[in-house]
């Protein structure tokens, strides 16, 4: 991703660990985008903690768009598709 030229930060959160840290992220350092991993957005036990990753991503970072990466597309062509 940084050969293609996007800059990105990996942040770990979990629904026991909470968005503090994603939050502080977002308000610390801006951004374009967040793109949630497969491992959220595939699995739907988790689809309460991904609206929380949505409602938390548009009430800190209004502007950033929202991805969700499919494990079938590589992540570029997700990230290249927004980001045209």
């Amino acid at each position: 991703m940084r050969a293609a030229g996007y800059n990105y930060e990996i942040i770990h959160a979990s629904p026991e660990g909470g968005l503090e840290g994603f939050k502080h992220q977002l308000q610390t350092q801006p951004c374009d985008g967040v793109l949630i991993g497969g491992g959220v957005a595939s699995d739907p036990t988790l689809s309460y903690f991904m609206e929380q990753i949505i409602d938390a991503t548009h009430t800190v970072a209004p502007q950033a768009k929202i991805m969700f990466y499919n494990h079938a597309v590589d992540p570029r062509t997700t990230v290249n598709n927004w980001f045209k």
